[in-house]
Order: C-alpha cells, then structure tokens, then sequence
C-alpha cells in the first residue's frame, strides 16, 4: 500500500512541475508546431525562447488552422495569445517553486480559456479544449518515455 501512494505521490508531483513546462508554451500545440528536428532543444524550450510576439503568432496561426477562425476571431485571439504570452514569460522569470509557478500557470490558463470561450463557437471551443488535452497527453506520453 505504501508503494502505490508512494508511486502516486511521486506521479502527481511530476505531473505538476512538468505542467509548468508544458503549460508556459501557452499551448502545447504551439510547441508541436514550432517543433524542428534539432535533437539539442525540446520544442516547448524552443518557444519559451521566442519573444511573445512570436510564441503569441504561432499559437494563434495553430488556432487558426484548427479552428478555422474568422478574420474578427483572429484579430481577437492573438491579442488573448500576446497578452497571456507576456504573462507567463514574467512568471517564468519570477522566483517561486516550480509547483508555486505551476499553480500560477493554471490560474493563467483559467482565465485564458476563459477569455477564449467568449470569442470561440461553442463547437470551436470544445475542438479546441479535445486537441489541447490530445496534445497534453502526447507530450504526457512523451516525457514517460524520456524517464519521467
């Protein structure tokens, strides 16, 4: 009994300082798609070191092909994107724990999503929320394999 609480509490804990990774992309699909074959940076450390300009353009560009939003939608999901960008590269560069900056990063997500839900079509929004937890489980799947 005492190895599977062990097991679990040593998973939980990983799951959520890798959280703060995944998360901070923005979205892991932003990460996917920016991702080149280099084997020396993981695509989420490729677009944390893009300015926000840039990580807020391909997370948007991604939403776009997905989603097929209109040019209105567009406009108003990359200044979401911009916004909460520039939010979690400040919240990357503050002090705190990982767990302490991961609680914030899903605070950040939160309203996110809960911006986008206004600009979003009901069935855009439910795409969006199923390829995001897609994503996050591949790269769940991911880190696994790496020795997590």
């Amino acid at each position: 009994m005492k190895l599977n609480w062990l097991a679990r509490t040593c998973c939980s804990h990983f799951l959520v300082t890798t959280r703060v990774v995944v998360l901070t992309s923005g979205l892991v699909v932003s990460a996917v798609t920016v991702a080149a074959s280099s084997t020396d940076t993981s695509p989420v450390e490729k677009m944390m070191s893009m300015p926000a300009e840039e990580r807020a353009g391909h997370i948007t560009d991604a939403m776009t092909s997905i989603l097929s939003l209109t040019d209105i939608q567009k406009k108003e999901v990359n200044a979401i994107n911009l916004r909460y960008a520039r939010e979690a590269g400040s919240l990357m560069d503050s002090s705190g724990t990982r767990s302490e900056k991961a609680q914030k990063i899903q605070a950040m997500m939160q309203r996110k999503d809960s911006e986008l839900k206004k600009i979003l079509t009901p069935e855009q929004d439910k795409i969006w929320q199923d390829y995001r937890a897609k994503m996050q489980s591949k790269m769940h799947e991911r880190m696994m394999e790496m020795g997590g």
